[in-house]
């Protein structure tokens, strides 16, 4: 059975339901997805999600879908969370988000740097 291929409307409440503080703004024309609690980690570094710009909402959409859901190998998506303050590793599962294996590379190089902070 194939993957269902999610619409437009479906993406943004997936994101909704991983940082609620997500939303849509235009500005000049320009559509922006905004995720401020969303970055994308490796085992090395990670790079925010801020927000995505495209000249509709469903580009706008598509472009950090893409983002949080095309992830390299080693990769996987951070959530701030605020209460308490912490980060939490998820990954798209192919129809919702599940949280990284306890053996992955984030995870792994995250509790090495714990280990040299004491």
């Amino acid at each position: 059975m194939g993957q269902h291929e999610l619409d437009t409307e479906e993406k943004f409440e997936a994101i909704i339901a991983l940082d609620q503080d997500a939303c849509l703004k235009i500005k000049s024309r320009e559509w922006y997805v905004q995720a401020p609690n969303l970055q994308i980690f490796n085992e090395d570094s990670h790079r925010s999600l801020r927000s995505m710009a495209g000249s509709t909402v469903d580009s706008a959409l598509r472009a950090i879908w893409l983002s949080l859901t095309n992830l390299k190998r080693g990769e996987c998506v951070g959530l701030l969370s605020s209460d308490p303050i912490r980060w939490q590793y998820v990954y798209w599962n192919g129809f919702m988000w599940k949280d990284i294996p306890d053996n992955h590379p984030v995870k792994l190089a995250l509790a090495e740097s714990e280990e040299g902070d004491e």
